[in-house]
């Protein structure tokens, strides 16, 4: 017995450690969940291939010859020689997904990344008992996929359009907002997830009052200046790669004033402005008018070649909407609704605006002559009626009153006029190089009605007066 007691090899710590060290790597070890030299009392120990482990080795799970091999290996951090160059064993951990059919690890979706649980439906994910959390780091080891790419942030944003298109709910904005901070936070910034979902030529929702028929609006989560914690730098370099505008250009701004005024307008034609829309509209174009009057020399050119035939003014009185061109700073005489009328006093820091666009200080000769064109666009071949014909006699009567202020600018300005439209005695709107003008009614009767011309229509007949020779006057328009 003695013999047999001195012939048995005695297994130490150090017998141990040779025979542990070339198993370690690939053996799952319990440790604690918390990071390194951490202070805790209560913890779950998970199991961990040692060799990758983050981890604090819960060294109180062994005890005797183990315990001590364990602690001369100065557990967690092993000797690099004990690490073998190839691991490819981790990759053949098997699976089984929610029908309990067998994958390799790496054919799920981590199921403890909170994006991807987002993103992904359940048939992404192992089935049980793979889902607890006691298997995550085992998971992520073996190569569960953790990675957010590119396809799957194209596939999610798909997903979200898809519904959004159906309906906007709580689940789709909280998608939505998830998917923004997690692009908006990433180191790099992919151009085609920007593309996907609207941040190129996108704006902030600070300028959304003046572009939002025209850009994208960020919303308020999606605001690269919120990120305090980011450097200015950064946030131009995030700005530049996503292609997000600091602000609006003015073509988008004007672009957007013609949606908008055309829409009111049309509104407005309809009578369905009520009084509490008023205010709100004022609101609106004011924000417009003020954007657009700092491109007013810069840009002068675009601004009227854009908005020069568009309703941009808002008549609150009238509920109207009209070009410029309808509209002076200061009217002496009776307003011809719709087509002469003064601007409402609210607008008064954007007059420069509107002067560009056509506006008059006051009323001159060629208002008159500009109504007289903007009733033939609303009447054309038709016969005249009391309203219009009311319209006409006040017309006439302003440019009888102007004749006799005509300068070269105003000769200038009537040559830029297409057409001076008359009335003739059969009550119709015509060009007045296709009438025949006659105060002379025994003329008249000498050669005849039938002249291939209409005549004009007589000034008495609509109580017009006239100022002068008004034969002669009248000749200077034409």
């Amino acid at each position: 017995m003695n013999n047999s007691k001195q012939n048995t090899a005695v297994i130490t710590s150090d017998t141990v450690l040779t025979l542990l060290r070339p198993i370690l790597p690939w053996c799952l070890m319990p440790c604690i969940e918390e990071p390194l030299n951490e202070k805790f009392d209560n913890y779950k120990p998970i199991l961990t291939p040692i060799d990758k482990s983050m981890y604090v080795l819960d060294i109180e799970s062994y005890s005797g010859d183990l315990r001590k091999a364990l602690e001369s290996l100065h557990l967690p951090c092993l000797d690099i020689s004990v690490a073998p160059s190839n691991r490819l064993i981790l990759n053949y951990i098997i699976v089984n997904d929610n029908q309990n059919v067998l994958f390799k690890a790496s054919h799920f979706k981590n199921p403890f990344n909170d994006l991807m649980q987002l993103m992904c439906s359940e048939d992404d994910f192992p089935g049980k008992p793979f889902d607890d959390r006691y298997w995550k780091y085992l998971l992520e080891t073996a190569g569960i996929q953790n990675e957010i790419t590119k396809k799957l942030i194209l596939e999610f944003a798909r997903i979200v359009e898809h519904l959004g298109r159906i309906q906007v709910t709580d689940e789709v904005r909280n998608k939505s907002a998830r998917l923004i901070e997690y692009v908006l936070n990433r180191y790099q910034v992919e151009k085609e997830e920007a593309t996907l979902i609207c941040f190129k030529n996108s704006v902030f929702e600070e300028y959304s009052d003046i572009c939002w028929t025209t850009c994208s609006i960020l919303p308020y989560f999606a605001n690269l200046q919120s990120l305090y914690s980011k450097s200015t730098k950064i946030q131009n370099k995030k700005l530049q790669q996503l292609q997000v505008h600091k602000e609006p250009s003015l073509d988008n701004v004007i672009q957007h004033t013609q949606n908008v005024c055309d829409s009111l307008k049309l509104l407005a034609n309809q009578n369905s402005i009520q009084d509490k829309h008023v205010i709100w509209i004022e609101e609106v174009l004011i924000q417009l008018y003020a954007w657009l009057l700092k491109y007013k020399d810069s840009n002068s050119e675009n601004l009227k070649r854009s908005l020069l035939q568009k309703p941009i003014i808002f008549i609150p009185k009238s509920k109207l909407f009209v070009t410029c061109d309808r509209v002076v700073k200061s009217l002496q005489v009776e307003e011809i609704r719709p087509y002469l009328m003064e601007v409402p006093e609210q607008y008064g820091a954007y007059f420069k605006l509107f002067e560009l666009l056509g506006m008059n200080t006051r009323e001159n000769i060629c208002n008159f002559v500009k109504v007289l064109a903007h009733l033939y666009i609303d009447v054309r071949d038709n016969i005249l009626h009391v309203n219009e014909l009311q319209t006409v006699r006040k017309a006439l009567q302003g440019i009888c009153n102007h004749l006799r202020f005509l300068n070269d600018q105003l000769k200038t300005d009537l040559a830029n006029i297409d057409t001076l439209y008359l009335p003739t005695r059969d009550k119709f709107l015509t060009n007045a190089r296709q009438i025949v003008f006659s105060d002379n009614r025994d003329y008249e009767e000498k050669i005849g009605n039938d002249i291939g011309m209409p005549y004009m229509m007589y000034l008495n007949e609509l109580n017009v007066v006239g100022v002068g020779n008004i034969v002669s006057d009248f000749k200077k328009c034409l």
